[in-house]
């Protein structure tokens, strides 16, 4: 493979230059490429379920002492954090901003890789521009797009980023990978899956940072499942409704050909040739499990951690998702869209696997073959699912406008997406 794939190519800029004249840039485009897909998020900004009925009233009725509460059996800092900070604003402008942190953690991956270390991670600019790219236009992430519900997913990316990153140059630099890695272990699960990953880092890489990464995961493990133990949550206890067929139809379609069709996934489902093919389920999966296996042996320790943690993410949801509270839910885990937040990590591992192949794979057959694949997800699943279809106006500003005109002590009901949402909100004396 030549090496201007692997070490980069062209002039090399220096940290401070690209810093200065090219981090900007990498914020703006990214920023540019996420509102394309739906505008509506900052042209009319609205709360998405949790965001308004859970952190947003929480904040409001109870202030900061929400931090200390556990939502679902485990902290939820950030969603929270978000919430409280947005207190400062008047109510119409409140999911303007929620939507405009979620932008910005959105990104945060983007800019991460495209840094001085993400720069070492990933030395080639073009196939480093490609992962960024595949990573904003995943054509299978509605669900995790531009609201804070579903902020952790992206954070969680950031923190494996930053668990697998050179040693920064200064204290400053360590701090702030610190505290983003403290942010995600406080914020949702996925320090459970984290921990062992730096864990496994650490034993590679032994020096006192990624020690003191390591620990941090730890114990922010150590943390939630205390929570989870002593808070027990509201999760769903319907039957899982599993068989051998059905995990076989819900890796082949929500992983591979969501990944490879974008959209396109929904009308292939639709068709009654899908539904015959039994074979073809378990042909995908096949296909898909060589993909993951043949990069794990060929890759480097930084893809293995985005594959370990796409698999442990699938697995969990498999062995716990929560997407119904009283039907079966494998069933329902294998129609497109459902539970599509639990593919948005496993589809970026699927993606990774596939540079990585079509970029360094020595064998002709799966490095031509990840090379059709990429160019099937660019010609065709992006391009299928590029807009994502804009929430309902619910003309959110006006009831804001009703919430602030209305006398102390009443109590406003303010809908929100998705259509039938609502949150209560009893206006303070002051």
């Amino acid at each position: 493979m030549h090496n201007s794939l692997r070490h980069g190519y062209g002039k090399k800029t220096s940290a401070e230059e690209w810093k200065w004249q090219y981090g900007p840039a990498i914020w703006l485009v990214g920023a540019l490429l996420v509102f394309s897909r739906r505008p509506d998020a900052l042209l009319n900004a609205q709360f998405w379920a949790e965001d308004g009925v859970i952190w947003f009233r929480q904040a409001y009725e109870m202030g900061w002492p929400t931090l200390a509460l556990p939502q679902n059996g485990y902290f939820q800092t950030v969603s929270k954090l978000t919430a409280l900070i947005s207190l400062f604003f008047p109510l119409a402008f409140a999911p303007l901003f929620f939507n405009m942190v979620a932008l910005f953690f959105k990104l945060l991956p983007v800019a991460l890789i495209n840094s001085s270390r993400g720069r070492e991670l990933v030395p080639a600019t073009g196939w480093r521009l490609l992962l960024c790219f595949l990573y904003l236009a995943h054509p299978y992430s509605r669900e995790v797009h531009a609201n804070v519900t579903n902020i952790h997913w992206h954070l969680a990316l950031s923190a494996l980023i930053v668990v697998v990153f050179p040693a920064a140059k200064n204290r400053w630099g360590d701090a702030q990978d610190f505290l983003l890695v403290l942010l995600c272990g406080l914020s949702g699960t996925f320090s459970l899956f984290l921990a062992p990953l730096a864990l496994w880092r650490c034993h590679s890489v032994r020096n006192r940072r990624q020690l003191l990464l390591a620990s941090v995961l730890v114990i922010a493990a150590a943390v939630q499942c205390m929570a989870i133990l002593t808070h027990p949550g509201t999760r769903s206890h319907a039957p899982l409704g599993a068989t051998t067929e059905l995990a076989a139809w819900i890796f082949s379609g929500q992983v591979v050909v969501a990944g490879l069709a974008g959209d396109l996934w929904s009308q292939l489902y639709a068709s009654q040739a899908w539904r015959n093919a039994g074979f073809l389920a378990w042909a995908l999966t096949l296909l898909g499990a060589a993909v993951f296996v043949r990069a794990w042996l060929v890759s480097n320790q930084a893809l293995r951690c985005l594959i370990a943690l796409g698999s442990m993410v699938l697995v969990a949801a498999l062995a716990m998702p929560q997407i119904s509270g009283t039907e079966p839910q494998w069933p329902l885990f294998a129609q497109p869209y459902t539970g599509g937040r639990y593919a948005f990590v496993p589809i970026l591992a699927f993606y990774g696997c596939l540079a990585w192949l079509a970029a360094f794979d020595a064998n002709r057959l799966f490095r031509h073959g990840s090379r059709l694949a990429l160019a099937c997800v660019l010609l065709v699943a992006v391009p299928a699912s590029w807009k994502i279809r804009p929430y309902q106006d619910l003309e959110f500003k006006a009831h804001a406008a009703r919430f602030e005109a209305a006398p102390p002590g009443s109590v406003v009901e303010i809908p929100i997406n998705p259509q039938g949402w609502s949150f209560k909100l009893r206006k303070h004396d002051r």
